[in-house]
């Protein structure tokens, strides 16, 4: 089974067993085992470990040992990877944190999300105009719900910003840039379609990509995982809204 879900800023799944191949994506990566440490491959270096932060564009393979593991990936233009990057990470291309993990009873993807919150600072910049706080949380509800994704210079047009003032107002308010925010948005309607039956076309379609091929590629890229891996026994997929895990 997998389970994912969606955040502003990352994306998170549990998975009952996954043998990936060598991969890098752009997001930084957390895999926390469940029972047992799983194998890790960077380089030429294989190392063994029950709790790991991977950075960005690192070349990296995974092979859980068919234990399950719950895994968060944060967008690098987050201010949740600033600080995982300044406090955990440590300028290091990986870090194990095994230490760490049996202080914590971590039985989902969503509570290893809570968990690394708590171990970092989360230096965002307070969000002190109400009325446009007000007026942006409307667009963007509005653009969630109907599904039609704006480009950031459509959105500040109907805000009546400038798109570097519009930009500037969405990072403090989300902590994440607006491209990142609309990429993953993008990606939840797609494996929600794809949950419900929708081919991979239509799905892609729906879900704002120009084709099935644009979609596979985004997947790829954020996911570290392919399209055909994932959906390779579509029942064993579940794509999980907020408030229903």
């Amino acid at each position: 089974m997998l389970n994912l879900l969606f955040r502003e800023e990352a994306v998170l799944f549990s998975i009952d067993s996954l043998d990936a191949e060598m991969h890098r994506h752009h997001m930084l990566q957390i895999i926390y085992a469940v029972m047992q440490p799983i194998e890790i491959t960077i380089g030429n270096m294989m190392f063994q470990t029950q709790f790991v932060i991977i950075d960005t564009n690192v070349l990296h393979k995974v092979n859980t040992l068919g234990t399950a593991t719950h895994n968060v990936l944060v967008d690098p233009s987050s201010a949740l990877y600033s600080s995982i990057y300044a406090e955990l990470l440590l300028q290091q291309p990986y870090v194990c944190i095994d230490h760490l993990w049996k202080d914590y009873n971590i039985g989902s993807c969503d509570q290893l999300y809570e968990v690394i919150q708590g171990l970092v600072e989360k230096n965002k910049i307070q969000y002190v105009d109400l009325e446009q706080n007000e007026q942006m949380e409307e667009v963007i509800t509005a653009m969630r719900r109907s599904g039609k994704f704006y480009t950031q210079t459509e959105m500040a047009s109907l805000l009546n910003y400038s798109p570097s003032h519009f930009s500037r107002l969405f990072s403090e308010k989300y902590g994440v840039a607006y491209s990142s925010y609309i990429i993953l948005h993008k990606l939840k309607r797609a494996f929600i379609l794809m949950n419900e039956g929708y081919s991979l076309t239509s799905a892609a379609h729906e879900a704002g990509f120009s084709h099935s091929a644009h979609l596979a590629s985004v997947a790829k890229k954020t996911l570290g995982m392919s399209l055909t891996q994932i959906k390779k026994d579509s029942i064993n997929l579940k794509v999980i809204p907020p408030g229903q895990h």
